[in-house]
């Protein structure tokens, strides 16, 4: 999912790129999303070359708002760093901080964290990349959601919940419904355990159908526009 070049890490530091991290801005960063990618509401932060945290704001489910004067004050040569509860990578509005000065956004999300960063001298033609994503249709939620179970038909989780569902039918037509009423109690926590299970994976993959369009035009078009894209994986817990 990432397009970052093979040499991704110079892009933390300040060595050998002109906007890259510096050390101590790297660590409050991570620090930051560590405290914030699975927050249920948005915070904001802005993070100077030092790593101090200029600005702290914390919103809603969807939104945390900054002034025009916050950012005017605050955001030029700095970094911005906000969380996506529901997941996903920047939206056109977000691209709006580039034109304050900033010279990395973060968008910290449940499934990782998206970064786009100026590469260049000049200010990055930032509007022309948020007029590409302003164009991109919206899909409903059902219409994400129909398709993420499409996807998903085949899945481990769903062919257990199917081999329980044959089994009770199984059972009711050889040994009557008493029985199948029992096999159902015995096995409600597993099948419970399996629906909330396919529930989350049916969220991710909608999530990821929704992202999709917006991750694929900041890969192709970003360097195009003077900014680097990159995305990174959260770490899986060890179970």
């Amino acid at each position: 999912m990432s397009n970052g070049p093979k040499d991704w890490r110079k892009y933390y530091h300040g060595r050998g790129a002109l906007y890259g991290r510096t050390s101590a801005q790297d660590k409050t960063v991570r620090n930051v999303i560590k405290r914030t990618a699975n927050l249920k509401k948005e915070q904001l932060r802005i993070v100077d070359r030092d790593g101090n945290i200029l600005l702290e704001k914390r919103g809603l489910k969807n939104e945390v708002a900054t002034t025009v004067g916050e950012k005017r004050q605050f955001a030029p040569n700095a970094l911005v760093i906000h969380n996506h509860p529901e997941g996903g990578t920047f939206s056109a509005a977000d691209l709006n901080t580039f034109g304050y000065g900033a010279t990395e956004i973060v968008a910290a999300a449940p499934e990782g964290t998206y970064r786009l960063i100026r590469v260049s001298s000049g200010t990055p033609e930032w509007t022309k990349l948020r007029d590409r994503i302003d164009e991109i249709p919206e899909s409903s939620i059902l219409t994400l959601r129909k398709q993420a179970q499409a996807n998903l038909a085949n899945s481990k989780t769903q062919k257990a919940l199917n081999e329980i569902t044959r089994q009770f039918t199984r059972i009711r037509e050889r040994d009557g419904l008493e029985a199948a009423r029992q096999y159902a109690l015995d096995t409600k926590d597993r099948y419970d355990e399996l629906a909330a299970q396919r529930k989350r994976e049916i969220d991710a993959e909608a999530r990821r159908l929704e992202t999709k369009p917006y991750d694929d035009i900041y890969k192709k078009y970003a360097s195009q526009y003077g900014l680097r894209y990159i995305f990174e994986p959260a770490r899986k817990k060890k179970r």
